[in-house]
C-alpha cells in the first residue's frame, strides 16, 4: 500500500491518464464522425447522379467536412441544364454596344487548355475567385458532353502555368433578356476586338428572346470556339 504522499501522487497521475485517454476518445470520435460524413456525403452524391436529382438543382453543393483541420471542401457542380453532363449552347456576333444598358454583373476570367484537341478539350479556368477544371466532348451541333468540377484557386492557377499559350482573358457580363439568361464575352490580350453572345439552353430546339443587339449566329464555325482562339487568335484573323 503506497504512502499518503504516495498515494495522492498516484492518484493524480491516474486522474490525468483518465483526463488524456478521454480526451483521445473524444478526438478518436470526432475523426470518425468526419470521416462517417464524408463516406455519406459520397454516396449521397452519388445517389444525385444516379437518379438524376443534380437535374432539377441549379447549384447542389456537398461538403465534406475535415473536422482534425477545421475546414471544408466544396464540391459544387452547377446543374442549370437538364441534362447533366451536357452542354448545349449557341453562340452569336453582336451588332451593336446596346447590350450595355443590361447589364446584371460581370466577371473576369482567364482560361486556358491542357489539351485542345477537336475530340476532348481540358480546360482550366479561372472565374473570378474560383478555379474549376473542365472536360468538354467534341462538338454534335451544339450539343457535347461538359463534366465541370471546382479545384482550388491556387491549383487553377498554377495549372494555368501548364496550359497550351496563349491563355484566353475574357470579361462575362451576365444579362436577363425576357425569361433567358445571357452570357456576353468581351475578349482581351491576343483576341482583343472579339465579342461573343452565349446561350445555355436545356435541349436543342428550346425557344428563347431574341435580343436586338444579337447578330450573326456562329455556333456551328469552329474558329470561335475558346479551344480555336489559342491556335488562331482574333488578331491574326485581320492580317
Amino acid at each position: 500500500m503506497p504512502s499518503r504522499p504516495h498515494q495522492s501522487a498516484f492518484l493524480l497521475v491516474s486522474a490525468q491518464l483518465d483526463r488524456e485517454s478521454a480526451a483521445g476518445k473524444f478526438q478518436c470520435f470526432l475523426l470518425s464522425a468526419a470521416y462517417a460524413a464524408r463516406l455519406v456525403g459520397f454516396f449521397i452524391f452519388l445517389g444525385a447522379v444516379l437518379s438524376n436529382t443534380l437535374q432539377e438543382h441549379e447549384d447542389f453543393t456537398i461538403l465534406l467536412g475535415v473536422a482534425n483541420s477545421g475546414t471544408c471542401a466544396i464540391v459544387r457542380r452547377y446543374a442549370q441544364r437538364n441534362n447533366m453532363g451536357l452542354e448545349i449552347e449557341r453562340k452569336f456576333l453582336i451588332k451593336d454596344n446596346s447590350w450595355n444598358n443590361e447589364i446584371n454583373e460581370s466577371v473576369s476570367i482567364r482560361q486556358g487548355y491542357l489539351n485542345s484537341e477537336a475530340e476532348r478539350t481540358v480546360r482550366v479556368r479561372v472565374y473570378g475567385k474560383q478555379g474549376f477544371l473542365t472536360i468538354k466532348g467534341k462538338n454534335q451541333h451544339i450539343t457535347r458532353k461538359e463534366f465541370e468540377y471546382q479545384i482550388p484557386l491556387d491549383d487553377a492557377m498554377n495549372l494555368l502555368d501548364l496550359c497550351e499559350k496563349p491563355i484566353i482573358e475574357k470579361t462575362r457580363f451576365l444579362l436577363s433578356v425576357g425569361h433567358s439568361t445571357w452570357e456576353i464575352d468581351v475578349f482581351e490580350g491576343e483576341n482583343k476586338g472579339l465579342v461573343i453572345a452565349e446561350i445555355e439552353l436545356s435541349s436543342e430546339d428550346e425557344s428563347f428572346d431574341i435580343p436586338n443587339w444579337l447578330g450573326e449566329e456562329v455556333s456551328s464555325d469552329s474558329k470561335y470556339y475558346n479551344s480555336s482562339l489559342i491556335k488562331k487568335p482574333f488578331v491574326s484573323w485581320r492580317k
